[in-house]
């Protein structure tokens, strides 16, 4: 008990909330193929948890976590130099995983999950760039598109 008030006194002195001393990333390995793993975290505490179509976003999904395995194992052929974009990418496995295979990745989606992406993005940096791939996250909403072709051009300049 006395341990508990020298921490709380403490707390208060530097004026840090209780959740702070929370980890802000759960993280996780996966395996590809053999010799290429990627590391992909997810936001433990999302401030859009309730919000859809973004509380999607911040899950690992089976599907994304397969095709991330497919496009790795080479099944569409050379990456290299390629340049691709991942509508809706979530915590983006599939855009990582070919950019560790060469590719010139833009990873989108909505605004609240693009913190995800960055951060999986600079997890993932040094297996991108032993590959000579390369990753962005920026924010693609498909209602600024349809009212804004000009968010559409400013991501295809992004690929280029």
């Amino acid at each position: 008990l006395k341990q508990f008030a020298i921490l709380c006194a403490w707390m208060a002195r530097h004026k840090r909330s209780k959740r702070q001393w929370l980890p802000k990333w759960s993280c996780a390995r996966h395996e590809l193929r053999d010799g290429l793993t990627v590391e992909i975290a997810e936001l433990l505490r999302p401030a859009h948890c309730h919000l859809f179509p973004a509380l999607t976003g911040n899950n690992l999904w089976d599907a994304s976590l397969h095709l991330g395995r497919w496009l790795a194992q080479g099944s569409v052929g050379s990456v290299v130099g390629r340049r691709c974009i991942e509508l809706g990418a979530g915590l983006g496995l599939p855009g990582v995983a070919v950019a560790c295979c060469g590719a010139n990745v833009v990873l989108t989606d909505l605004a609240a999950n693009v913190p995800a992406l960055q951060e999986n993005c600079r997890r993932n940096a040094g297996s991108v760039a032993d590959a000579g791939g390369s990753t962005a996250a920026m924010t693609l909403d498909w209602d600024a598109v349809e009212a804004s072709p000009e968010v559409a051009r400013k991501v295809a300049e992004e690929t280029q």
